[in-house]
């Protein structure tokens, strides 16, 4: 019987070859470091591709002598770098990849890219997905960027009630985690608008003492009016398109830990009083109006539109249901069944409510105007 037996070449190649730098027949030097390489196997990576093939005069020299611009580059990133094109495999540091991307993109080298791409999606979790998003942008990790994206929008929730990972989300982040459709909060719009405040107070000088907030109350309070009466008043049902629904919705959610659990949130609704009710089995919306008509009331009309769209996810964030943007014209006191629970689903849940039941507020100029300043002045 024939027994194959396995040599370890690759360890052997490693060693000689990149460790002890035998035969060598090129120099690099970078970050304070040299590594005698060769050229046969630095031609796995376009960088050095390019450069041999169009005989730079560098290579010519027998010394190479890299520009670094890139803080993210560091010696012990292109050491990993440079050693995995003598050996079939790489070992990458979750802590410190940044210096391992950032060396892979500089010298062109996709296949380490890719390996990194692939170990930070696995790794990917709330406590590095800013991190690992910012990471993926800047060196072009289409893949890491979605899903730490993803990720961020359906644990908003979550992140925003930590001050250390608030901190480390920049303008255009914020920005774009506030403005998507998809972002999934609990608690109520207001709590949006605390962790703003609290997001500008961090970066902000905190002893700054002027007249604009009391004019920005003064403006929003006048809009606020305008829209209660627009809404007591006007006999049109409310119609609204995707775009304005998702970027002038009331976005609402709470987490489900027993059942069952039954939410109100009346406070935002110019008096219609909306419950949110769910089970083991189902989730329902029912239109409280307590059995009583009087068709002057906001509370009381016989008809309403509702505008919704429900998300449900579980304890990662996975989402388990999504209604998708939808309508329905409730009528006093009706229930409607929006989901049936699957026999298999375990708790803890998330549940997250975006809706529109009256004419948006109209954004006020005074704010949009304020916040652009305060934009061009960072």
């Amino acid at each position: 019987m024939k027994k194959v037996a396995k040599l370890n070449t690759c360890a052997y190649v490693y060693e000689k070859l990149f460790v002890q730098g035998e035969e060598s027949d090129i120099t690099i030097v970078a970050c304070g470091k040299e590594w005698k390489v060769h050229k046969l196997y630095l031609k796995q990576a376009k960088f050095f591709e390019s450069m041999f093939d169009r005989e730079w005069a560098e290579s010519k020299s027998g010394r190479v002598k890299l520009k670094i611009t890139d803080s993210n580059i560091n010696a012990e990133g292109l050491n990993a770098v440079l050693g995995s094109l003598y050996h079939n495999e790489i070992e990458i540091d979750l802590e410190k990849i940044e210096g391992t991307v950032a060396a892979a993109s500089y010298l062109m080298l996709e296949s380490v890219t890719d390996r990194c791409a692939e170990m930070m999606i696995d790794a990917l979790s709330t406590d590095n997905a800013i991190r690992y998003y910012e990471l993926s942008t800047n060196y072009g990790l289409d893949s890491v960027r979605e899903q730490s994206m993803q990720l961020l929008l359906h644990n908003f929730w979550k992140i925003m009630t930590d001050k250390n990972k608030l901190r480390e989300i920049d303008h255009q982040m914020l920005t774009k985690l506030l403005t998507s459709p998809d972002v999934l909060i609990t608690e109520g719009e207001f709590d949006l608008y605390k962790i703003v405040k609290l997001w500008i107070f961090m970066r902000e000088c905190p002893d700054c003492d002027t007249d604009e907030q009391h004019e920005i109350i003064d403006e929003m309070t006048s809009s606020l009016w305008s829209a209660l009466l627009e809404n007591e008043e006007s006999p049109k049902a409310l119609e609204v398109d995707d775009d304005e629904f998702f970027n002038k919705c009331i976005r609402l959610g709470r987490t489900l830990d027993t059942y069952p659990k039954c939410w109100r949130w009346i406070g935002f609704n110019f008096g219609v009083d909306l419950l949110l009710h769910v089970n083991e089995y189902t989730l329902c919306i029912k239109r409280n109006c307590l059995n009583q008509k009087a068709p002057y009331s906001v509370n009381l009309r016989s008809k309403h539109v509702l505008h919704y769209r429900i998300v449900i996810c579980d304890s990662t964030g996975t989402i388990i249901f999504d209604s998708g943007k939808t309508t329905w014209e409730m009528r006093p006191d009706e229930v409607k069944t929006i989901y049936r629970l699957p026999e298999d689903s375990t708790i803890p849940l998330s549940v997250h409510f975006q809706y529109l039941i009256h004419s948006p507020v109209s954004s006020s100029q005074f704010v949009q105007k304020f916040l652009e300043e305060q934009v061009k002045s960072e």
